[in-house]
C-alpha cells in the first residue's frame, strides 16, 4: 500500500478539466492514485467529502473518508487547493479547502499534512485578488511562461491560449507539487514551512517522462531467449566454449549420473550352480534299508517313499502356490506387460500400485522395503547435471562440467539436454483412431518402445493400415532415436532398460518357482519299482529265514554242533544283510537321485524366493524412479525451454501520444535501434550470465507454486522439499501433481523480474554507457502535435544536469515596486530536481520557486511576447542553449 497520498480540492469549474487530464495520465502510468474533491460537490451539515478516485485510468465515485479508511500505512497527505486566474478568476474557496484538512485530519489523526494552495495564471487576464495567500499554507503561483528547461526561451502564456495548453501546464506543477508522479519521489514543499503573511511564489515546473518499454522488454527478450542456442557464459575471465559432440557430452553426464546413484539401479543376481549327482552309497542304503523292509513286509513300499520325499515338498509346494501367475492375472498383466485389461496402456501409477501387490503376494521380505528409498538426492543431481551441460558450474564432484582441452564447455542445444515437453509423439490418422489411448511424452522411452510394437502389430495385421503404421513407425524410431541422444533420454534409456529387464526376471523367476510343482510329482512307475525291490527283499529274506531254521533244526537233531551252527546261522544273516543291501542299493539308485534332487530344489527354491523378493522390490524402486523420471523430466523441459521465463505482456504508457502540451512537460518513448539491441544484448549476456547462472533461475522457477496444483499447492509452499521426497503412493504423488501443473501451466513469468533489475543496475553504471546507446532516439510529439524523432539530448534539455540556482522568471509579471528586491531571481536552494525511473527510460521532474513577494506586487496585465536568450552559434537549429 502507499504511505504517500494526493489530495485536491478544486474549485467547480477546474474540476472537469483537471479529472480528464489526471484520468489520460493516470491511463498512462505516469502519476499515482489521486483523490479529486469538487468543493460545488460538499453539502452543508455533512461531513462526509465526496471525491473521484482516479486510479489506473478510470474515475471512481468515492468519499474521501471511505477510501482513506481502507487505506493502511498512510503517513504523508499533501492536499492541494486548485484555482486559476484568467480572463475570470475561478479560485478555491478557502472555507472549503479548511473543511477538507479538518476531515482528514480526523480521519488520519497520525498523519502528516502538507497542504498548498495553487493558483494558475496567465497574461491579459485578471489580477490576484489581494486575499489570495491563506494564512498556515503554502501559496503557490504557476508562472504564466513556458519554456523547454530553465535558461531557454521562453514564451509568455495569455489568457486567450488553448485551453487545454493551460490546464495542462498548470496541472504539471500541481502534480510536482502533490508528489504525484509515479515515478519521481517527494515534492519541492516537503520540507519548507509556509510562508509568512500575504507572501506567495512563483512556481515553475519541468517534466519529462520517458519511456523504454518496448526497448526493455525487446532487449530481455534478446538476453533471455535461448531458440538459438544458450549462451557461453563467462567461467571467470574466459568464455566458455561450445561442445561440438553435445550427444556424446549429455550422455556421459547421465552415466555419471547413475553411476554416482548406482543403488536406484537392479543389482545382479545368480544362481550358484547345481550340486553334482551322488550315488547310493553303502552305508546309507544300509540306514534306508531297514525302513522299508517293514514297509515292504507290511506291502506298503509307495508309502515309505512318500513319507521320505515328504518334507522336501511340503516347503516347496507352498513356495510355488504363493508365485505363480496365471495368464489371466491383473496384477502380472499391468505389471509385467504394462497393459490393462482392456489393452490400452496401463499408467505408471498403475504399475507403481500393482507391483506393490505382487510384492505383498510373495511375502514380506526385506529386500522389497527399497522401494521406498528417498531418491531426491538422485533428483538434485538430475536437474543439477542438467543445468551443469547448459552452464558450466560444477555442482557436484561426481558430475563435473564438460572439459574442452583446457577450457570449459556447455552444451547450448537445449533439446540435446530436456527435450521439449510439448513434443509429443501420436499415432497419425485412421492408426491413432485404430489404437486408441496412445500419446508418448519424449521422456516415456518405455511407453514409445511399447508403440512401436503395437504400430508393427498393425501394419502385419491390418493391410489397408500397413502404409500409415509403417511410416509412423519410421517416425516413430527417427523421433526416439533424437530423444535417446538427450541427456535425460540417456537416463531414460537406462532406467526404462533396467525396468524392462527387471520385469522379465521377474517372470522368468515366477516360471522357475511355479515348475516346482510339476517337479515335485513322483514319477508314475516309481510304485512297481518299489514293488519289485520289495518282492526281491521278502524272497531274500524268507530264504535267509528257511536257512536259519534248517540250521537250528540240524542243532538240534545234533547233526552239527552248536558252535558250527551257531557260525552257519550268523553267517547265513550277513549273507541276507548284505545281499539285501546290494538289491537295496540297485533298486533304489534313482530314487535316492530323486531325493538329492529334492534337497537341491528346495535349496534353489530357498534362493529363488530370496531373489524373487529382491527382484520386485528393485521393480517397484524402478517404477516409482521411472515415475518420477517422468515428471522431473516434464517440468525439467518446461524450465530448460524458458529458463528466464517469459515476459508478461507489458502496458505500453503511449507516452508519445496527445497533441497541445506545453514545452515544460514532454512525453517520449525510446525508439528501439534491432542493431543496437543486438550488441547491447551481447554485452549483458556476457556479464550477467556467469557460469552457474541457471541457479538463480531455477529456484524461482520452484518457488513460483502453479496455480493449476489447485488445493495442493499449499503443501508445496509449506515444505518444499515435499516434491523432491515424494514419499505418497502414486495416485497421490505429490510430484505427479506439481509436474503436471507445471505442464499445463506452461512457461510462467520465472526470474524475468529478478534479471530485468540486474539488467538496469546494469545499464546504470555501465562504463560503456549503453544506455546512451539505447535512448539515443526519441519518439516524442512537438508542441504542434506531430510525432517526430529527436535525440536524447534534444528530448531532455539539460534537465539532468540542473544543479544550481542560476536562473530568473520573466520579469514581465512584477510591478515596479515588487521589482526593486529582483523577486524574479530564483530563491536560493530552491531548485529541486527527483528522477525515477520505472524501465530504461525513466523521468525527471525539476521545480524552481522565485524569491517571497507579496500578492500586491504581481501583475499579469503585460502583452505577449517571446524572450529569446542571447543566440549561442554552436548550437544546432531547434536545439536549447544549454
Amino acid at each position: 500500500m502507499p504511505n504517500e497520498l494526493s489530495v485536491l480540492v478544486v474549485a467547480g469549474d477546474v474540476a472537469g478539466a483537471a479529472i480528464d487530464v489526471l484520468t489520460d495520465w493516470s491511463a498512462s502510468g505516469i502519476v499515482d492514485p489521486i483523490l479529486v474533491v469538487d468543493e460545488t460537490s460538499l453539502r452543508p451539515k455533512d461531513f462526509r467529502v465526496p471525491a473521484h478516485l482516479i486510479v489506473e485510468g478510470r474515475s471512481y465515485a468515492t468519499s474521501m473518508q471511505s477510501y482513506l479508511a481502507d487505506q493502511v500505512g498512510i503517513d504523508l497527505v499533501r492536499l492541494v487547493a486548485l484555482g486559476r486566474v484568467r480572463v475570470t478568476s475561478s479560485m478555491a474557496s478557502a472555507e472549503v479547502a479548511s473543511e477538507v484538512l479538518k476531515q482528514l485530519q480526523q480521519t488520519l489523526p497520525g498523519a502528516r499534512t502538507l497542504q498548498a494552495q495553487v493558483i494558475g495564471t496567465s497574461h491579459q487576464g485578471e489580477t490576484l485578488p489581494a486575499t489570495s495567500a491563506w494564512l498556515g499554507w503554502h501559496n503557490i503561483v504557476v508562472a504564466p511562461e513556458d519554456s523547454l528547461a530553465p535558461g531557454s526561451g521562453v514564451e509568455r502564456l495569455a489568457s486567450d491560449a488553448p485551453a487545454g495548453l493551460l490546464d495542462t501546464h498548470l496541472l504539471t506543477s500541481v502534480c510536482t507539487i502533490a508528489g504525484a508522479w509515479a515515478h519521481a519521489d517527494g515534492s519541492p514543499l516537503d520540507d519548507d514551512p509556509p510562508l509568512p503573511g500575504n507572501q506567495v511564489t512563483l512556481f515553475r515546473s519541468f517534466t519529462r517522462l520517458l519511456s523504454a518499454q518496448q526497448v526493455e522488454n525487446e532487449l530481455l527478450g534478446r538476453i533471455i531467449s535461448v531458440a538459438d542456442g544458450y549462451p557461453l557464459p563467462m567461467v571467470g575471465n574466459e568464455r566458455a566454449w561450445a561442445v561440438e559432440d553435445q550427444g556424446a557430452a549429455a550422455q556421459a553426464m547421465a552415466d555419471q549420473l547413475l553411476t554416482k546413484h548406482h543403488y536406484v539401479m537392479p543389482q545382479p543376481r545368480v544362481l550358484p550352480p547345481r550340486e553334482p549327482v551322488k550315488v547310493l552309497g553303502f552305508w546309507e542304503a544300509f540306514r534306508l534299508l531297514w525302513g522299508f523292509l517293514w514297509s515292504a513286509l507290511v506291502n506298503a513300499p509307495r508309502r515309505w517313499v512318500e513319507s521320505t520325499v515328504h518334507r522336501f515338498s511340503t516347503g516347496m509346494a507352498a513356495l510355488a502356490q504363493r508365485t505363480v501367475f496365471g495368464t489371466d492375472d491383473s496384477e502380472y498383466e499391468v505389471v509385467v506387460r504394462g497393459i490393462r485389461s482392456d489393452g490400452t496402456p496401463a499408467s505408471w501409477a498403475d504399475i507403481d500400485q500393482m507391483s506393490a501387490v505382487l510384492a505383498s503376494r510373495i511375502g514380506p521380505s526385506g529386500s522389497t522395503q527399497t522401494a521406498g528409498t528417498d531418491l531426491s538426492a538422485l533428483w538434485r543431481d538430475f536437474a543439477g547435471g542438467a543445468m551443469t551441460l547448459l552452464d558450466g558450474e560444477s555442482r557436484s564432484p561426481e558430475l563435473p562440467p564438460i572439459a574442452v582441452g583446457a577450457h570449459r564447455g556447455i552444451v547450448t542445444t537445449p533439446g540435446m539436454v530436456v527435450p521439449d515437453p510439448r513434443d509429443l509423439m501420436e499415432p497419425s490418422g485412421a492408426v491413432g483412431a485404430n489404437i486408441r489411448g496412445w500419446k508418448v511424452e519424449p521422456a516415456d522411452l518405455i511407453q514409445a518402445h511399447a508403440l512401436e510394437a503395437e504400430l508393427q502389430r498393425v501394419a502385419h495385421g491390418n493391410t489397408m493400415l500397413r502404409t500409415a503404421a509403417t511410416a509412423d513407425r519410421e517416425r516413430l524410431q527417427t523421433w526416439r532415436a533424437r530423444v535417446e541422444r538427450s541427456y535425460t533420454g540417456r537416463v531414460g534409456h537406462r532406467l526404462g532398460r533396467a525396468v524392462v529387464d527387471t520385469r522379465e526376471e521377474v517372470m522368468s523367476l515366477a516360471q522357475q518357482l511355479a515348475g516346482a510343482n510339476s517337479a515335485l510329482e513322483l514319477p508314475n512307475d516309481i510304485e512297481e519299482r518299489q514293488r519289485r525291490v520289495a518282492t526281491k527283499l521278502r524272497w531274500i529274506l524268507l530264504g535267509a529265514l528257511v536257512a536259519v531254521a534248517v540250521t537250528v533244526t540240524v542243532i538240534v537233531l545234533n547233526v552239527i554242533g552248536p558252535i558250527v551252527g551257531t557260525a552257519i546261522a550268523t553267517a547265513i544273516v550277513l549273507i541276507w544283510v548284505l545281499s539285501s543291501v546290494v538289491v537295496f542299493m540297485r533298486g533304489q539308485q534313482e530314487l535316492f537321485q530323486l531325493l538329492n534332487a529334492r534337497k537341491d530344489l528346495g535349496r534353489r527354491a530357498e534362493i529363488l524366493q530370496e531373489f524373487l523378493g529382491a527382484a520386485v522390490g528393485d521393480l517397484r524402486r524402478l517404477v516409482r524412479a521411472y515415475r518420477q523420471y517422468l515428471d522431473w523430466t516434464r517440468a525439467l523441459g518446461t524450465f530448460v525451454a524458458a529458463p528466464n521465463g517469459v515476459l508478461s505482456d507489458v502496458r505500453q504508457q503511449g507516452v508519445a501520444l496527445g497533441a497541445g502540451l506545453p514545452r515544460s512537460i514532454a512525453f517520449g518513448e525510446v525508439q528501439p535501434d534491432p542493431a543496437v539491441l543486438d550488441d547491447v544484448a551481447a554485452r549483458l549476456r556476457n556479464e550477467i550470465l556467469k557460469a552457474g547462472w541457471l541457479s538463480a533461475s531455477w529456484e524461482s522457477f520452484l518457488a513460483d507454486v502453479p496455480e493449476q496444483l489447485g488445493t495442493r499447492a499449499y503443501e508445496v509452499r509449506e515444505n518444499p522439499d515435499a516434491i523432491w521426497v515424494d514419499q505418497g503412493s502414486s495416485d497421490r504423488s505429490l510430484l505427479s501433481a506439481w509436474s503436471g501443473a507445471v505442464d499445463a501451466r506452461g512457461v510462467a513469468a520465472g526470474s524475468v523480474d529478478g534479471l530485468r533489475q540486474r539488467v538496469r543496475t546494469t545499464l546504470a553504471v555501465h562504463p560503456a554507457g549503453l544506455v546512451e546507446q539505447l535512448s539515443a532516439t526519441i519518439r516524442t510529439r512537438s508542441t504542434s502535435g506531430t510525432i517526430e524523432l529527436v535525440s536524447y539530448r534534444q528530448f531532455i534539455a539539460g534537465l539532468r544536469d540542473i544543479r544550481d540556482d542560476n536562473h530568473v522568471f520573466d520579469q514581465s509579471v512584477f510591478t515596479d515596486i515588487g521589482a526593486a528586491g529582483e523577486p524574479w531571481r530564483i530563491a536560493p536552494g530552491s531548485t529541486w530536481t527527483a528522477t525515477g525511473a520505472a524501465d530504461l527510460g525513466g523521468s525527471v521532474v525539476v521545480a524552481q520557486r522565485s524569491r517571497a513577494i507579496s500578492v500586491e506586487d504581481l501583475v499579469f496585465g503585460a502583452e505577449v511576447e517571446v524572450i529569446l536568450p542571447q543566440k549561442d552559434e554552436s548550437s544546432p537549429p531547434g536545439h536549447p542553449v544549454m
